[in-house]
């Protein structure tokens, strides 16, 4: 992605529903040709690809779906990663073999209307014909003592090691979406968040985080602001504070940490 490029994406929510959407519909266009389609671009040499967001958010759900269905329709093996814990894959699997209902995979904070659409469309690619659609539970189990982004990468590497998929595409906050933080308050050393163990493990990662105003009554438009971008680095800044990093320790640079931020704006808002 160009330093301090955009690209708009105008996403209709109540008809860019949480599922595949028909042959020549509108949103699906611009999806695909907007954001979507960077993101695909930006993936061409890297087979992982994490989606950071703030949970129950709609909007990242239908783009996320975008983004599946773009690699899906370009012949790829593709493995969903979805941040809900190891011990729902059961749970998962009845609802993404349809037998069971997606109102039992996800718990709170995660679980959601439009997460609940996005497993059932999940579900609907998976049992396609020829389907080429794996969907992982990635997260370590409820109450382990796991070190939950040391779990997620054990997992997404395990797959890519396999063999068994092309493209890792993964759904989890936006913290664990970060290849660089500072130390924490009280350490020295910073604890490595999903993507930055992936790609200090070689692994090629295109990640991003996503900034949202808070709920929108209708359409939702999104900007996707490259790594170097000022808003970028805002966003990055304000992730690091909320984790309570250490003032003390160097900090690395903004434009590590992601490879850019998917910003929304109500209606007819100007990014930001």
């Amino acid at each position: 992605m160009r330093r301090a490029a955009r690209w708009s994406l105008a996403v209709l929510i109540l008809l860019c529903a949480v599922r595949p959407s028909p042959a020549g519909d509108d949103a699906e266009e611009r999806g695909r040709d907007g954001v979507c389609g960077e993101i695909v671009s930006a993936c061409s040499s890297a087979p992982v690809f994490i989606l950071g967001e703030r949970h129950r958010e709609a909007s990242s759900h239908a783009l996320f779906l975008e983004v599946v269905n773009a690699f899906v329709a370009r012949g790829e093996r593709v493995l969903v990663g979805l941040e809900i814990g190891s011990d729902r894959q059961p749970y998962l699997d009845a609802a993404i073999r349809g037998t069971g209902s997606p109102d039992a995979v996800a718990r709170p904070p995660i679980d959601s209307p439009s997460y609940r659409e996005l497993v059932h469309a999940l579900g609907g690619l998976a049992r396609a014909p020829d389907s080429r659609v794996t969907v992982r539970a990635i997260d370590a189990p409820v109450g382990s003592s796991s070190d939950r982004d040391e779990e997620m990468a054990a997992t997404v590497g395990a797959a890519l090691r396999s063999g068994s998929c092309d493209r890792v595409v993964a759904l989890v906050g936006n913290f664990h979406a970060l290849k660089e933080v500072p130390a924490a308050t009280g350490a020295t050393d910073p604890r490595k968040r999903l993507a930055g163990l992936l790609s200090d493990r070689g692994v090629k990662v295109v990640s991003l985080v996503q900034k949202f105003p808070g709920p929108c009554a209708g359409r939702a438009n999104a900007t996707l602001f490259a790594a170097g971008d000022e808003t970028t680095a805002t966003m990055v800044h304000g992730l690091w504070g909320a984790l309570k990093t250490n003032p003390s320790c160097v900090e690395p640079a903004t434009h590590a940490a992601v490879d850019g931020v998917v910003a929304w704006t109500c209606g007819d808002e100007p990014p930001r």
